[in-house]
């Protein structure tokens, strides 16, 4: 058995010029995203084995205050540039790449990819209108992580802001 956490990074801001890549957190995300951390650990004791970001600017922030909120240290995530606006086949590299010992392996990404990533995993539409700081956890009925693939996964917990009382719910 092994898990796979989903989650699209906080709300980030349009209003910086620049690449799409160097977009930062707005004031919401950064109040979301640590938020949502100590929800995970104060709900679910959270502990991925392993935590891997789109090296995106919102991504990786996210990232590092959901870690801080789970007592995660912030030097141990892994940054993907196969991640950033990733299709599905590139989610899936990252996947099958993760050593075996890890039990538990945690992705921070953006959408449509996370979203996509979660219904090929689960075999049929289990999540839609994925929000931003939503947390998709998996559990997935393999041994190894090369094994993973369509329909492999069951979903365990979709979580978002709203649900967990921090407000507006949009992307």
């Amino acid at each position: 058995m092994k898990f796979l956490t989903l989650i699209r990074h906080a709300k980030s801001s349009r209003d910086t010029p620049g690449p799409d890549e160097l977009r930062p957190l707005n004031p919401r995300g950064l109040h979301d995203a640590p938020a949502m951390g100590k929800y995970l650990d104060a709900t679910f004791r959270f502990a991925p084995d392993i935590i891997v970001s789109s090296p995106a600017t919102r991504a990786i922030h996210t990232a590092r205050l959901i870690a801080e909120g789970i007592g995660f240290n912030e030097w141990q995530i892994k940054e993907d540039p196969r991640i950033y606006e990733a299709p599905v086949p590139s989610l899936m590299e990252v996947i099958h790449d993760q050593p075996d010992e890890f039990g538990h392996v945690c992705l921070v990404g953006h959408n449509p990819g996370m979203e996509n990533l979660t219904n090929w995993l689960c075999g049929s539409r289990a999540v839609f209108d994925v929000v931003t700081c939503a947390v998709i956890m998996l559990e997935l009925d393999i041994s190894s992580w090369p094994k993973a693939g369509e329909g492999t996964a069951r979903l365990r917990e979709y979580l978002y802001p709203a649900l967990i009382g921090l407000g507006k719910d949009d992307d």
